[in-house]
């Protein structure tokens, strides 16, 4: 009897491990093909993409909806687990700014949540947390590094915030792949800008709540 048991938790091991490597395979598949062909993409072009059959697709997300919702998700908590573990690792806050900046450049998130708006203005479960740990992370940051000296006073969260949105956003026409290296490069001219020692002075601030406000028809 004790042999059963056994064996059968070794077997249940292995296919949970399986289905966690599946859905992570069909996720970054998604997030490839979603952006070349935006949230119409075929389905079994993804479960191509990702080496899985159309079935397991199915089996791990019920419909396109849910799987785009999947993708914006992932992409989001994979921001926020870099700025908290950059934020808990990292001494230098200009240094842990400038590492998240790249990383959400190399994460494409501004691509995904452009190609993909219209699922972001749907309610994705986990969404709004995940987003506010981003922006927790990168306010403690830029508090730390304006503390220190190493950032200009009149800076804010969202000025980090959009502008990594708008360095990575994709080039009309341009496959989002081949603009990457420029979006590093601006992300490296923008946190020097930020930590300028003569500073210009800035227009009106901006202020992420204040934007959601005004967004929809007028």
């Amino acid at each position: 009897m004790d042999g059963g048991v056994v064996t059968g938790g070794a077997d249940v091991r292995p296919r949970r491990a399986d289905a966690q490597r599946n859905r992570a395979s069909i996720l970054a598949a998604a997030l490839e093909v979603l952006l070349e062909d935006g949230p119409e993409a075929p389905l079994d072009k993804i479960a191509r993409r990702a080496g899985v059959g159309n079935a397991t697709v199915y089996r791990h997300f019920v419909d396109r909806d849910e799987l785009v919702r999947g993708v914006i998700l992932a992409v989001v908590e994979r921001n926020a687990e870099a700025a908290e573990r950059l934020l808990a690792t990292e001494p230098d806050p200009v240094a842990a700014l400038r590492a998240f900046m790249h990383h959400g450049a190399d994460s494409r998130i501004s691509a995904v949540l452009t190609v993909l708006s219209e699922w972001v203005d749907k309610e994705v479960p986990g969404f709004a947390e995940a987003n506010e740990r981003v922006l927790a992370a990168l306010r403690r940051m830029i508090a730390d590094g304006q503390d220190r000296g190493g950032l200009r006073p009149d800076i804010g969260v969202a000025d980090a915030f959009l502008a990594l949105c708008q360095l990575s956003r994709p080039i009309p026409g341009i496959d989002a792949r081949l603009s990457s290296p420029y979006a590093h490069r601006h992300v490296d001219l923008l946190v020097d800008g930020l930590c300028t020692s003569a500073p210009t002075p800035l227009a009106e601030a901006v202020d992420l709540d204040h934007l959601h406000a005004k967004r929809g028809p007028a």
